[in-house]
């Protein structure tokens, strides 16, 4: 399978479609997020709002389950203090698990 913005659509799932910036900015504005918050992404993408919401302090959480772009994200978390991106089926998640693994 190849992975491009908007082209692949896996199993279960929709295509990558990367959220412009603006709108980004606009969302976790509204959000209101606070340093310390758990901010997850259920289909992170490339995981830019995972590392947005970093960025502002809160601990971001990224599941996607497209292999390509799971690397593609993974590999750039590396780089983003307090990300975490993981390979997983958003639809199959206990999200509850989540807040004692933090």
């Amino acid at each position: 399978l190849i992975c491009l913005p908007g082209i692949l659509v896996m199993r279960g799932g929709a295509p990558f479609v990367a959220t412009p910036k603006k709108i980004m900015d606009g969302m976790l504005r509204l959000a209101n997020i606070k340093p310390g918050e758990i901010v997850y992404d259920a289909g992170c993408g490339d995981g830019r709002m995972v590392f947005a919401a970093a960025a502002a302090g809160a601990k971001g959480i990224g599941f996607e389950m497209s292999l390509p772009t799971f690397v593609y994200a993974k590999v750039r978390s590396l780089f983003h203090k307090n990300s975490s991106i993981r390979f997983q089926n958003l639809w199959k998640q206990d999200y509850r698990s989540e807040e004692r693994r933090v």
